[in-house]
């Protein structure tokens, strides 16, 4: 029974990221509902969290660039719901996804992650940072 529990678990793992995508995608607008929802998913399946942090970057790189920001604050709102688990991941490829995205969305947009940004370099009531350390976000200010 171990085997089949074990497939079965895979298989529920590879549907959950795969609803998990598709509701991305259709967040096409500043959605808080459906931010909110995308947030609540991925925390309910932390142990699916490298998962859904490489499909929240993925869609963030394929989205057109008036989504991307969405797809920032489905990954903002994640954090803040558990960033012990989550900040760690998102960390990894922050400098890149913040960057490449930086390059492409409009100005207002701009303005909105530099708001984004400022709100992740201050420490959380525990003294921590989301992303695990206040380095994690020194190396995007210019």
């Amino acid at each position: 029974a171990g085997m089949a529990d074990k497939a079965s678990g895979s298989a529920n793992a590879h549907v959950v990221v795969a609803r998990f995508a598709d509701a991305l995608r259709t967040l096409t607008d500043n959605d808080g509902m459906k931010i909110s929802e995308l947030s609540q998913i991925a925390v309910e399946y932390k142990a699916l969290a490298s998962s859904i942090v490489a499909v929240t970057e993925k869609h963030i790189a394929k989205c057109l660039p008036n989504c991307k920001l969405w797809g920032l604050y489905v990954e903002d709102c994640i954090i803040r719901k558990d960033h012990k688990v989550f900040g760690p991941h998102f960390a990894r490829n922050l400098f890149d996804v913040f960057t490449a995205m930086y390059q492409v969305v409009s100005r207002e947009h701009r303005a909105k992650m530099d708001k984004l940004l400022q709100v992740w370099r201050t420490p959380l009531k525990d003294d921590k940072f989301r992303f695990g350390t206040k380095e994690s976000t020194n190396q995007l200010i210019d």
